[in-house]
């Protein structure tokens, strides 16, 4: 994963040489459907762990959606204040932080919805992040189509009940 936003394959590892900062070895990153962008990460990069990262496993996946539903992050009433703390979750979380956000923004919705109410843009921004993110590194990984992720997670966290 590149920031947290899409997922990439390493191509190749090489010397490069941009103005401005010498020659260093970098990764080179290209997108996963997309062929015309590359991202070129420093090897070297003091913040390697949060530019990259390996792709999870299902099993950490199934995991994190479990660790998602017992989080100690709280539901913050101040607008404002929602905005930078669920967006430092989002850019810097871990997978659970990003699918708790993404879970109460998703219910704030739809309570917003049910009162006739929209949600702030700062939310809606936010909770498209979230999904983006989760979307596109759990059909990767589950080999699932896009828009089946948001489906599989929610059968896994709000079990249909039993009907009688």
């Amino acid at each position: 994963m590149y920031k947290n936003s899409c997922v990439c394959r390493v191509e190749e590892i090489q010397n490069r040489s941009f103005t401005g900062i010498g020659e260093r070895l970098f990764y080179n990153l290209r997108p996963v459907g997309d062929a015309r962008t590359v991202f070129y990460v420093p090897a070297d990069s003091p913040d390697l762990d949060s530019i990259m990262r390996q792709i999870q496993t299902p099993e950490e996946i199934s995991e994190a959606i479990s660790q998602s539903e017992k989080t100690k992050n709280i539901w913050i009433d101040d607008v404002k204040s929602r905005a930078i703390r669920f967006g430092e979750l989002v850019s810097y979380g871990s997978t659970a932080d990003v699918l708790w956000v993404g879970r109460a923004l998703s219910d704030h919705r739809d309570a917003a919805q049910k009162e006739k109410r929209k949600l702030y843009a700062s939310d809606a921004r936010l909770l498209a992040d979230a999904e983006k993110i989760i979307t596109e590194e759990f059909s990767f990984a589950l080999k699932l189509e896009r828009d089946d992720v948001i489906p599989y997670i929610i059968s896994l966290t709000r079990p249909q009940e039993c009907a009688d």
